[in-house]
């Protein structure tokens, strides 16, 4: 199968740069909605957009900062979100990362681009995953596998969790340890990267948060679905709209243990 996303590799590798250098000293504003804006998201969005058309005229592009109209008869369909975790970034913090998805006809999500230059890992001071379609993912170019060799007791395992988890969630009964990377999708990535890591919380978001680590999970056999076990359904996400409640990822098992010590509270 063709490399599609390595087509856009140079252009995320470049936004990252971007980003990286112009963090110190951003100014940001707010949305009606409350989140934070800066303009190396909107500057970003459209050179990664730009190329996406260049590239791919007839795919379709659900962005975070720019409006389009989703025709639904077309091959390819990309997310971009040009800097997730908006709000990290504009404090100078590193957990933020530029996130490109590919989803098929049928709207599942089948390759992605996660750039995190500020993200460090035990062998590099960035973070760089790739999923092709139809090939293994990658992190810094060596293929990610998973160890499942040793089972965690559930004192020993980490959970990611959502800034927001606290108004929706009561999670105080869980005896493991909780972490929040500063963005939705290395918070996802996270299981994928961390051995003590085995799951992670997600409070709604929008499909430009999710499909690009998404597919890095179906890659490597684990499960992003919403509490009550239902797949996501991505048909209903291509509107800009919030998926519709919390959504937890991992192994079955994982998932499936994680779930006995959460609670869902009522706002």
């Amino acid at each position: 199968m063709v490399n599609i996303l390595s087509i856009l590799l140079p252009t995320v590798l470049k936004a990252g740069e971007k980003a990286k250098s112009s963090q110190k000293g951003v100014s940001h504003s707010y949305k009606k909605d409350g989140s934070i804006l800066t303009h190396i998201d909107t500057e970003l969005n459209s050179l990664l957009c730009q190329t996406i058309r260049e590239h791919f005229p007839d795919a379709n592009i659900i962005s975070e900062e720019e409006d389009s109209v989703f025709k639904p008869d077309r091959k390819y369909t990309f997310t971009v979100d040009p800097i997730d975790g908006t709000d990290s970034y504009s404090q100078g913090l590193p957990g933020w990362c530029i996130a490109i998805g590919l989803l098929n006809s049928q709207l599942t999500p089948i390759g992605g681009i996660i750039y995190a230059p500020r993200w460090s890992t035990p062998t590099s001071d960035e973070t760089l995953v790739v999923i092709e379609p139809g090939q293994h993912p990658t992190i810094n170019g060596e293929s990610i596998f998973l160890d499942m060799s040793s089972e965690l007791l559930p004192e020993q395992s980490q959970v990611m969790i959502s800034s927001s988890l606290h108004k929706s969630v009561n999670i105080r009964h869980y005896p493991g340890k909780t972490k929040y990377a500063g963005c939705a999708v290395l918070n996802i990535l996270a299981i994928a990267m961390y051995q003590r890591v085995t799951c992670t919380l997600i409070t709604p978001l929008h499909i430009w948060d999710i499909a690009a680590a998404h597919a890095v999970l179906n890659a490597l056999g684990l499960i992003l679905v919403y509490s009550n076990g239902d797949s996501i359904s991505y048909k209903a996400l291509t509107n800009r709209e919030l998926t519709r409640e919390l959504i937890l990822a991992g192994s079955i098992d994982s998932v499936r243990t994680t779930k006995k010590f959460i609670n869902q509270v009522s706002e």
